[in-house]
């Protein structure tokens, strides 16, 4: 996939060659992080690593917080999950 001049002008470009390296070591760590939380999934959304899984994505994300749920069960959180305001004339509902 190739950048669009509008993405092309948003990315710096490494100016040196400390500069390439730093972006070859952050690229390395993004992709380092992506497989821990890939082996942390084998398992599907109900495994055992579904925590860290979370955790995971949400620094790799740089989220508030990251939810993940199977199509049964209560999302697991990394964060303060969003407060969802209830319907009109609850008591959690937002005025």
């Amino acid at each position: 996939m190739f950048a669009t001049d509008t993405e092309a002008d948003l990315l710096p470009a490494p100016s040196s060659r400390r500069d390439r390296r730093r972006a070859g070591a952050w690229a390395t760590d993004v992709l380092g992080l992506a497989r821990r939380v890939a082996a942390e999934l084998r398992g599907g959304l109900s495994g055992t690593g579904l925590a860290a899984a979370a955790r995971g994505l949400r620094r790799l994300l740089d989220a508030d917080a990251v939810g993940l749920a199977d199509v049964r069960g209560e999302p697991v959180w990394a964060g303060r999950p969003p407060t969802r305001p209830g319907p009109p004339g609850s008591s959690r509902s937002a005025a």
